[in-house]
C-alpha cells in the first residue's frame, strides 16, 4: 500500500469539484429538456408566473426578441428559453390569429421543434362556424396537399378548398404538434388570409374555452421527475467522492 503524490490528489479533487459544478448546471437545464409536453398551458402559466391574455401583443413581441437573443431555436433547455417559449406558444395556440402579432406567427415554428410545448386549444370566434371534429391522424396532411394542388392559395371559395381548410384547421389546433408533418404544420399559415372567410372554431362551448385557462393538475409528475434527476446526479457524485477519498489514503 502506498500514498499517492500530493499533486495527484490535488488534481483529482480539482476534477471532482469541477465535475460537481457542471453536473449541477446540467441537471438544472435538463429539468426543462426532459418535460413530457403534457402539461396544460394554464398550469404552465401558473408555475412560470405569467398570464394568458390575448391583448398582450407587446409582451409577445418582447418575448420573441428574448427567444432570438438567447438562441432558443437551437437549444431551448435554459430557464429563460423554456418560459419565453411557453408564453409565446400558449398565446399562439389560444388566441385568434389577428390577436397574435405577425412576426410571432411567422417565427413560432422556428422554436416549435427545439422547445417543449404545453397543451391548449384556440378560443372561440363567434363569427365563425364550428370545425369538424379533429381525428389527429393523417387527414390533416392530406387536406394540406389538397389545398396546395387545388389552387387554394389564390382562391379559397370552392367547396374543396373551404372544407379541406376546415379539416386542416381542426387538426392543427387540436392535435399534438407532431401529428401534422412540418410542411402542413407551418404551411397552414399561408392559407389563413385567403381562407379566413371559411375559418372555424375548434372549441364548441364557452365553458370549454374558460376551462383552457384553469389549472386543475398537480405537479407531482413534474416534481418527481426533477427529484429523480437530482437523486441520480447526487448518487453518482457521492460514489465519485468515495473514489477520490479512497485515493487519498
Amino acid at each position: 500500500h502506498h500514498t499517492l503524490p500530493t499533486y495527484r490528489i490535488i488534481i483529482m479533487k480539482s476534477f471532482f469539484f469541477a465535475f460537481l459544478a457542471t453536473a449541477v448546471v446540467s441537471a438544472s437545464e435538463d429539468e426543462h429538456a426532459g418535460h413530457t409536453g403534457t402539461e396544460t398551458c394554464a398550469c404552465a402559466a401558473k408555475e412560470e408566473g405569467f398570464k394568458i391574455d390575448c391583448t398582450q401583443g407587446d409582451l409577445l413581441l418582447s418575448t420573441l426578441s428574448a427567444l432570438e437573443a438567447d438562441g432558443c431555436a437551437k437549444k431551448c433547455s435554459s430557464e429563460s428559453c423554456h418560459k419565453n417559449f411557453l408564453i409565446m406558444q400558449s398565446h399562439h395556440d389560444f388566441c385568434l390569429h389577428e390577436e397574435v402579432p405577425e412576426p410571432v406567427e411567422n417565427a413560432f415554428h422556428d422554436y416549435d421543434e427545439a422547445c417543449v410545448a404545453c397543451e391548449i386549444t384556440r378560443r372561440r370566434n363567434f363569427e365563425m362556424v364550428d370545425c369538424p371534429t379533429a381525428m389527429c391522424d393523417s387527414r390533416g396532411n392530406t387536406a394540406y396537399q389538397v389545398l396546395l394542388s387545388s389552387g387554394c392559395l389564390t382562391d379559397c371559395k370552392s367547396a374543396t378548398c373551404s372544407s379541406n381548410y376546415k379539416i386542416l384547421r381542426a387538426e392543427h389546433d387540436n392535435c399534438e404538434h407532431d401529428t401534422l408533418n412540418e410542411s402542413a404544420e407551418s404551411g397552414i399559415h399561408d392559407f389563413e388570409e385567403i381562407c379566413e372567410p371559411f375559418n372555424c372554431n375548434s372549441l364548441l362551448t364557452d365553458e370549454s374555452v374558460a376551462a383552457q385557462l384553469v389549472c386543475t393538475d398537480d405537479h407531482s409528475d413534474h416534481d418527481s421527475g426533477a427529484n429523480l434527476a437530482t437523486s441520480q446526479v447526487s448518487g453518482f457524485l457521492v460514489a465519485l467522492l468515495g473514489v477520490v477519498l479512497l485515493a487519498n489514503h
